[in-house]
């Protein structure tokens, strides 16, 4: 059975490193959602992302909205993070590239 359990554990440490340099989109507890590089990650599943860019979510747009403070298009256009270190604990949902578009979020 261990060797079940170490097979399955490097298949996962291969497709994790399969990852590495590629674009992905984190969606964290407070709702923002960030575009980055992923770089590096722990036994913690904190992740570093580098070249990230920060995007409002839908909750923090419909409430620009609601308000009447700043323009929607405004709110969501990007702002640039650079180097972004993200608490495991904090991550919402991940997507690599391939599964979103480039730009801000959009749910309909």
């Amino acid at each position: 059975m261990e060797r079940t359990s170490v097979s399955g554990a490097a298949e996962a440490k291969a497709l994790l490193s399969s990852y590495l340099n590629k674009r992905m989109r984190v969606v964290i507890s407070d709702g923002r959602v960030i575009d980055g590089n992923l770089l590096c990650t722990d036994r913690d599943r904190n992740i570093i992302l580098g070249n990230c860019e920060e995007f409002f979510s839908q909750e923090e747009v419909a409430e620009l909205e609601s308000n009447g403070s700043g323009s929607v298009a405004r709110s969501r256009m990007p702002r640039t993070l650079g180097l972004a270190i993200i608490p495991g604990h904090h991550i919402r949902s991940l997507a690599i590239a391939k599964a979103f578009s480039s730009g801000p979020p959009v749910t309909t």
